[in-house]
């Protein structure tokens, strides 16, 4: 039953706010224009521009993308990121083509006689085989597209390992019965809209030094102050280009802001002068002008390596040396009863304990070792995806996961997919059929760009080894930005309706509807969706539900032969005679029912808002990059002995390195000439590494310089250890850092082939 005239004007006004974006939902449509869809496109072509093995695309569909998105307080819904090959070579052509006659949308791909679809078939057959695609074949995406999904499913790891006061759990499945491999999370920082914080604070350049340092140390290049300039420089045109993103509605994001910015031709511009200055390096390198560091670096491994003690080498292989020297510094640590040499008997231990290899020692268990490593690896992974850094800050919450913090849900389909030419036969009738919407203008652009074929063979028989499904993604994406506002105001509330009252039993899918609405558009034209048509639209729609319903046949928009209401997605007919009684109710009762859905969309909504004004109301405003002393030179510090004074730094890579440097030629100069009674008087840390360094100096015979060039040498490798170390001291960071390089040096002096 139609709502009659007096009630008309009340449901006009609920609809309207059941369809309205909102602010949450006007955030999810401004990054998805401005981020997620730039982002898709740049990664690929950033590696093109690098000149990396690259044959791969990445396309954003879904609701997101179609801005036909409907928020719930606690789902954010999914989002479908198709990856297909970059090659031309590639497009799969109609003659290529078997069609399964049982089967509508499913067909197989013969490749026989195609010269890199040949490799990949399923054997004594001439079908191309769904593995090849669904495991990303490198002849057809390239040789570093498989490892995609290696880093995906790294980047849940970090995210997820199961420590309080994380953000949010993510997991990655690439189950073999699905065409997508799904990333599904869990997050606690609440909406997006949460997360737009109105302060306009500047990125600091010393938070992604660590980037460039080793993106050059990987090449065996040193980052120098040049190199510095041309960074700073950099992400100063970042920090002029936040202000527009700010003006998009947009959070600040910085991998994705600096990413965004290599497309500029003023960021290739900066790009191009830090190529060509590495280029020089390179030059230099290769005339022989020696660095100590690589050098050093190279000996203490090849040392490392020969050590047989306890399956330390197979380990270190597999390791970056600076996590190397973290878990050999910790090692040392574990053996000594106290650092500060104050063990029991008031005396450190023997020389002869000392003179033990590691393996002798019986200290550090296999799987107590295996349990540093894992730590440190994980400290270093959270920093270069940036999960430590709101961890940090005195505002965090030791869980956040609390009443005022409940979950939001939401995943992420990554689709591998094959493209294809022309519009496939069984779709054929879509092009002839008399239709009010949308515009043959619209309907020639669908048939030129083609559609895709994804894994996904048909649940009651076929092949799962070579069944295709053939799939309309970019089809409907075209069709969705030919919709006006009233068509998609009036989906979102359908959508709602469907999430309230028609989710259970689990057979109606938001995939159904989507069809319902691209059925109900056609034939009715984009006349009848206006402002003032807002409710017989929306009736019009559970109308077309009822009936789709109570014939238990809903036929795909494209290709009417195919019951979307039969046995691929729903097992048991009787669900659909369940649902159509409900959406009966709704439309005999659409006022109470449409109040009921405000009255819950209110409380969420409040409950959002609640938990926003919980989570900002906890958090400081952030700190410019002047404010945390980026830039500006601290007061002068004096070490006891009152031999040199150092200038405070900031966090700048080559600033540090200056502390560093300065802090090291002090604990050389005491080891070397202070007197007893000067070493004694020093704090307990600092005494112990001059004594330390002293005997070591004695017993190898070391000179001032060979020191002072092996501190120095290490510095890059010991560099992000600095950074993370968590001490506000800065001397007493820079002499855990130098302690750690000289607790190294003992380790392989104590081997039999230094």
């Amino acid at each position: 039953m139609m709502a009659t005239a007096g009630k008309t004007e009340d449901l006009h006004g609920i609809f309207k706010m059941l369809g309205d974006r909102g602010q949450e939902g006007e955030c999810w449509k401004k990054y998805t224009e401005n981020v997620l869809v730039n982002v898709c496109h740049l990664i690929p072509e950033y590696l093109n521009h690098a000149q990396l093995d690259n044959c791969f695309l990445f396309r954003p569909y879904g609701s997101a993308v179609e801005d036909l998105k409907s928020l719930a307080a606690d789902d954010v819904g999914d989002l479908d990121i198709v990856i297909t090959s970059k090659s031309e070579d590639l497009l799969i052509h109609d003659e290529m083509i078997e069609y399964l006659p049982q089967h509508p949308l499913h067909v197989r791909i013969k490749g026989r006689d195609h010269p890199l679809l040949q490799s990949c078939l399923v054997e004594d057959t001439p079908y191309v085989a769904t593995s090849a695609i669904k495991n990303l074949h490198p002849l057809i995406y390239g040789k570093s597209a498989s490892y995609w999904f290696k880093l995906i499913d790294s980047f849940c790891q970090a995210a997820s390992r199961g420590k309080s006061g994380q953000d949010v759990d993510a997991e990655f499945k690439n189950k073999e019965a699905r065409p997508a491999a799904q990333v599904e999370y869990t997050q606690w920082f609440g909406p997006l809209s949460g997360r737009m914080e109105p302060d306009m604070s500047e990125l600091d350049p010393t938070e992604y030094e660590w980037l460039i340092h080793y993106f050059l140390a990987a090449k065996g290049l040193k980052y120098t102050k040049e190199m510095a300039e041309i960074f700073y420089e950099y992400i100063a045109f970042v920090n002029e280009s936040k202000t527009s993103w700010r003006e998009k509605g947009l959070f600040d994001d910085p991998r994705a802001l600096m990413l965004d910015m290599l497309s500029s031709d003023r960021g290739w511009h900066l790009l191009t002068k830090f190529l060509e200055m590495q280029k020089k390096l390179t030059q230099n390198e290769s005339k022989g002008s020696g660095d100590f560091s690589q050098k050093t670096a190279k000996e203490l491994k090849a040392i490392v390596d020969q050590s047989k003690a306890g399956g330390l080498a197979e380990l270190c292989q597999a390791m970056s040396k600076e996590v190397t020297e973290l878990l050999l510094k910790k090692d040392e640590e574990r053996r000594r009863k106290d650092w500060t040499g104050d063990s029991e008997t008031g005396e450190s231990e023997t020389a002869d304990t000392e003179q033990q290899p590691l393996s002798e020692k019986g200290k550090l268990s296999h799987l107590q070792f295996m349990n540093d490593i894992e730590t440190e690896i994980s400290v270093l992974v959270d920093h270069l995806l940036g999960l430590d850094k709101e961890r940090e800050g005195p505002w965090r919450k030791k869980d956040v996961r609390g009443a005022e913090n409940e979950p939001i849900a939401g995943g992420l389909d990554f689709v591998p997919a094959l493209r294809c030419t022309g519009w496939p036969q069984v779709a054929r009738d879509w092009l002839k059929r008399e239709r009010k919407w949308p515009s043959h203008h619209v309907v020639d652009k669908v048939v030129h760009d083609g559609f895709h074929l994804v894994v996904k063979p048909p649940k009651d028989g076929g092949n799962p080894k070579c069944d295709f499904r053939i799939a309309f993604n970019h089809a409907e994406y075209l069709l969705s930005q030919a919709m006006n506002d009233i068509q998609r105001e009036c989906y979102r509330c359908l959508k709602k309706f469907h999430r309230a009252f028609l989710k259970d039993p689990k057979s109606l899918l938001t995939f159904h509807l989507k069809n319902l609405l691209l059925q109900t558009i056609e034939e009715t034209g984009a006349e009848l969706w206006i402002e003032s048509n807002r409710v017989e639209c929306v009736e019009k729609l559970l109308t077309n539900l009822l009936e789709a319903l109570r014939k238990k046949e809903l036929p795909h928009f494209f290709v009417r032969s195919y019951n979307l209401f039969g046995v691929d997605y729903v097992d048991d007919p009787e669900i659909l005679e369940t649902l159509a009684r409900k959406v009966e109710a709704i439309l005999e009762n659409t006022m109470q029912f449409a109040k009921e859905l405000i009255q819950k969309e209110a409380l969420s909504n409040q409950a959002t808002l609640t938990k926003e004004e919980s989570n900002l109301g906890s958090k400081p405003k952030a700190k410019t990059a002047s404010e945390q002393g980026y830039g500006q030179e601290a007061e002068a510090l004096k070490d006891d002995t009152n031999a040199v004074t150092i200038a405070g730094p900031s966090n700048c890579f080559h600033d540090l390195k200056d502390e560093y440097l300065g802090i090291s030629l002090q604990v050389i100069s005491l080891a070397f000439d202070a007197h007893f009674e000067t070493i004694e008087a020093l704090e307990s840390v600092e005494k112990t590494l001059v004594w330390d360094v002293k005997e070591m100096i004695a017993k190898h015979n070391l000179d001032d310089m060979e020191l002072k060039e092996v501190l120095e040498g290490l510095w890059d490798a010991i560099y992000l250890k600095v950074r993370l170390n968590p001490e506000p001291n800065m001397r007493h960071r820079m002499l855990d850092a130098i302690r750690g390089v000289v607790e190294t040096m003992k380790y392989v002096m104590r081997q039999k082939e230094f």
